[in-house]
This record gives C-alpha cells, structure tokens and sequence, in this order.
C-alpha cells in the first residue's frame, strides 16, 4: 500500500535513516558520516592495527612452538616405551643370574681287585681291592653351556634395544621446556586480546557518548517522519479503501447478475427437457408440471435475495466507512 498510494515513503524513510546512520565494522573500522564528530579515529585505528600485528606475530610463534611441543612429546614417549623396554630386560637378566644354582659336583667311586705282592716280588695268591674316586662333571658342563646360551641371548636384546633407543634422533628442547613457554605465550596472547577489546570498546563508548545529542535529535526526526507520515497514510488508507469498497459492489452485482443468468439457462435447458418428456409421456405430465413450479418459485426467491443484498450495499456506501 505505501509503494501504491506514498511512492516516496520508503525512500525519505532510507534518506532519513543513512543521514543519521554510524556503524561499527567487524573490521574494527568505524564509518562517519558528515553529522559524526571527529574523534581522533586515524589514531585508533593505527594503535588497534599495531595491536592486531602482535597478536598475529605472538599467535605465530605459539602454533610454531605447539608444533614443537607436539614433536618432543611423541620422540620423549618413543623413546622412553624403548627405555622401558631394555630396563625390563636388563631386570630379567639380573634376576636370572641371580637364581642361577651351580649343579653338585658328583663323586663316582670305582673298585677294583689287584693281586697281592710279597715283600721280595713275589706273587702271592691272595687279591686286595682298591677303590679309586672320580668326578663326574656331565651336568655341570651342560649346566654352565645353557647358561652361557641364556646370557648371550640377554646381551643381544639389550644391545639391539639400545641402538633402537639411540637411532632416535632429536636435538631440540624437551617438552617441559616448551610447554612453559607455550603457557608463556599463551598468557601474553590472551592480554593482548584483552588490550584490543578494550581499545574497541573504550572507542566505541566515546564515539556513543559524543554522538548523543545528534542521535537524539534524528531520533526526534525520524519520529516526527513517522507520526506525519502515519497520518496521511492513514487518509489515504481510507480513501484507497473507500473505493475498494465501491468496487467490490460493482463487482458482486456482476457476479450475481453472471450467476443469474446461468441458472436462467440451466432452468430453461430443464424446462425444455420437461416440455420433451411431457410430450411423450402423459402419465408424469402432473409431476413434471409440478417440477416446473418449483423452479419457477426458485428463480422468484433468488430475484427476492438479489434486490435485498443490492439494497443493503447500497445503504451501506451512503452511510458508514470502514475504519482504519
């Protein structure tokens, strides 16, 4: 309704609105209009700037140093599940050698008769026995071989798992170093930030304290605008709606009249259909005819309907207006 009976509305609304209008970008830049006062924002904008460069260079340096930290940990983890791993195995040697029991050294003892000598050489008839001591080390020597096996199997993992432990390269800072200086970092990052919302917040305060009298005065305008505009918008309105009116009788009485002569033409289409069958068939000649007493009393009544609606309409036009 504004675009059709106020055409300019929208746009003083717009005029009205962009003279007064100072916006805060998300850029931290601020845009004035001719009414703006100057605050010095060439300034604020130059230390925000220099703000945004630290905070870039510190954020920089702290993924930088996350890297890091993420690399030591992972080589301190690699290296320490290795170290671990040739502790273990150093332990079990150690526990090994130290349950190792040294079999008994077996004693055989093997007799034997040899004859008897005479003083002078003589043999005589009668036989001695001796019994002579031996030392069997069978076991012993099966023993100290399997120990020796054991040991050398012990001396192997321990050697592989240490050149595995020194194939692990890293000469950078360990990771409880870096982490300090991660939270370092982070804790200058972090005031940073909060020395750029300040300095945005402390900009944006001024620029609305300095601007009030100037938004209260647009204010007054815009709401001066609307109340003026409203007003006239509201006779149009009802002049608009006042013809709308006029034209929505003129267009019911067409409807019904088009209505009207439809049923017209379907009443005689049946009356000639009657007329045809009547002509054929006596008996139902009354109850045809009475057939065609109720569609003649039915064209009567919607006649009767037609003039009082017209009638009602009509007074109504003359009389009362709809309200805005």
């Amino acid at each position: 309704a504004v675009g059709k009976y106020l055409p300019d509305v929208a746009e003083s609304v717009r005029i009205y609105i962009s003279d007064y209008e100072f916006n805060i970008c998300p850029d931290c830049r601020y845009f004035q209009t001719e009414n703006s006062f100057e605050l010095g924002i060439e300034q604020y904008q130059e230390s925000v700037n220099k703000t945004c460069i630290e905070i870039n260079t510190m954020q920089a340096e702290l993924d930088e140093l996350t890297a890091q930290y993420t690399k030591a940990l992972r080589i301190e983890k690699e290296r320490e599940k290795i170290y671990n791993d040739l502790q273990l195995i150093k332990d079990e040697k150690q526990q090994y050698e130290n349950g190792l029991e040294k079999p008994k050294v077996k004693r055989v003892y093997a007799t034997e008769e040899k004859p008897r000598f005479s003083l002078f050489g003589l043999f005589r008839k009668k036989k001695i026995t001796e019994t002579t001591e031996y030392i069997d080390d069978t076991e012993t020597r099966a023993w100290k071989k399997e120990v020796e096996m054991r040991l050398a199997e012990y001396s192997e993992q321990i050697r592989q798992k240490t050149l595995e432990y020194n194939a692990i390269e890293y000469d950078g800072k360990p990771s409880s170093e870096l982490n300090e200086e991660i939270h370092l970092k982070t804790s200058i990052l972090s005031e940073l930030h909060k020395q750029l919302d300040e300095k945005r917040e402390g900009f944006k305060n001024r620029y609305i304290r300095e601007n009030v009298a100037l938004y209260l005065k647009k204010k007054m305008y815009i709401e001066s605008f609307y109340n003026d505009g409203t007003n006239s918008y509201s006779t149009l309105a009802a002049e608009a709606l006042d013809k709308f009116a006029e034209e929505f009788r003129i267009k019911l009485d067409e409807i019904l009249h088009n209505d009207l002569e439809r049923r017209f033409d379907l009443i005689n289409k049946n009356i000639d259909a009657l007329k045809y069958q009547l002509s054929l068939s006596n008996d139902e000649k009354n109850e045809k005819i009475k057939n065609i007493n109720r569609q003649i009393g039915t064209i009567k009544s919607l006649y009767y309907r037609i003039e009082e609606l017209k009638r009602s309409l009509n007074c109504n036009s003359g009389s009362d207006k709809i309200a805005i």
